[in-house]
């Protein structure tokens, strides 16, 4: 294999579906492969238990554990590393409840007793307000770390002024808030579109106090009648999916802003980013997307930092191909990158209907 080339294997046997093998390998890259068990089959996607393991690093061996139960919405999973003595890595568990409207969840270190993540997220006619918090608190004594927290935020930050105690310890409270907290706050009409989506979304977050993002998304659906000799006779139409997005980052903090300035982003992960990182630059991003047919579909990204094109072609007899190209172009560097992707799939003829992960969580 030569520079850059990267290769993704997925076996899933016909006689046990139960038992599927995922394996990585690219060019310079030692590899990495995992073994997955779903006792409840196909039916369950989110019930299972795999082993994940790449010599990349000494130790990277862990064994990962997830169930859930569609009836109840109630749910716990776990990531255990087999070699901690050599990896470093602590192990994670975690419960959690979802359902159409709301869920929740929280992430525990069971070596350290530590709370590591919680987040909270409702939807209720079109809104959808999200917060998850990284307190880092041990679980034996949650009040007493959140003091230690909240007054080594306040003993970090310079302030001279002469406020009361009680202003003092407020503020000292919302700055530790600010600093391990991110709330997202989006909007989505009811109304559908006759492709059963939604006609847009906006949506608005703040990132632990260092980054405000704001969003939007447009998705539409146009119906035209064509005429495909490779369709049968009562084919006589078809949709077009057009989707259109924008995003604007600002860097709110000295650290993040200084980043964004130096041209190496802030922080930010987003799908739309193009730099090797994977790290949103500050400023707007233009991205839009078309999906032709079933068989084409282009998209694009423009923005501060470059432009980047792809087209992509699949076709669905068995064996399934699918071949997609992209370049793209840094305005900072002027360097040109490009990309081919290249799949095969053999799982059969295609089935339609609702997942269980919709039945779970409700239509996205």
């Amino acid at each position: 294999m030569g520079s850059g080339l990267n290769t993704v294997l997925l076996f899933a046997p016909a006689v046990d579906p139960r038992i599927s093998v995922k394996a990585k390998l690219g060019a310079g890259d030692a590899g990495m492969m995992s073994l997955r068990y779903q006792p409840f089959g196909l039916a369950e996607p989110l019930c299972f238990v795999d082993i994940k393991a790449s010599p990349r690093s000494p130790g990277d061996v862990t064994l990962r554990a997830c169930a859930f139960s569609t009836d109840t919405g109630l749910g716990s999973f776990a990531t255990l590393p087999l070699a901690k003595h050599v990896s470093g890595k602590r192990a994670e568990v975690g419960v959690r409840y979802s359902s159409p409207f709301f869920t929740a969840g929280a992430v525990l270190q069971p070596a350290t007793n530590r709370l590591s993540h919680l987040w909270l997220c409702g939807r209720h006619e079109g809104m959808t307000l999200g917060v998850q918090l990284r307190p880092d608190l041990p679980v034996h004594s949650l009040q007493g770390g959140l003091r230690q927290a909240v007054t080594s935020a306040g003993s970090s930050s310079s302030s001279s002024s002469s406020s009361s105690s009680s202003s003092v310890a407020a503020g000292d409270v919302a700055g530790w808030l600010r600093g391990v907290s991110s709330v997202a706050l989006s909007y989505s009409p009811e109304g559908r579109t006759r492709a059963g989506q939604h006609s847009f979304t906006a949506s608005m977050e703040m990132q632990e106090g260092q980054n405000f993002i704001i969003s939007f998304f447009q998705h539409m659906a146009a119906v035209r009648q064509v005429f495909n000799p490779l369709e049968k006779d009562d084919i006589i139409g078809i949709t077009n999916y057009i989707d259109v997005g924008m995003q604007l980052h600002v860097p709110l903090a000295a650290a993040a802003a200084a980043a964004a300035a130096d041209g190496k982003g802030a922080g930010v992960a987003t799908p739309f980013s193009s730099s090797s990182e994977g790290v949103a630059q500050a400023g707007l991003q233009l991205a839009a997307s078309w999906q032709v047919n079933k068989n084409v579909y282009l998209k694009g990204r423009l923005g501060g930092d470059g432009v980047a094109l792809m087209a992509a072609f699949k076709s669905w007899f068995q064996p399934s191909v699918a071949l997609a190209a992209a370049v793209e172009r840094s305005f900072a560097t002027g360097q040109v990158r490009t990309g081919l992707t290249v799949q095969i799939e053999n799982f059969g003829r295609l089935r339609y209907e609702r997942s269980r992960e919709a039945l779970a969580h409700g239509p996205s």
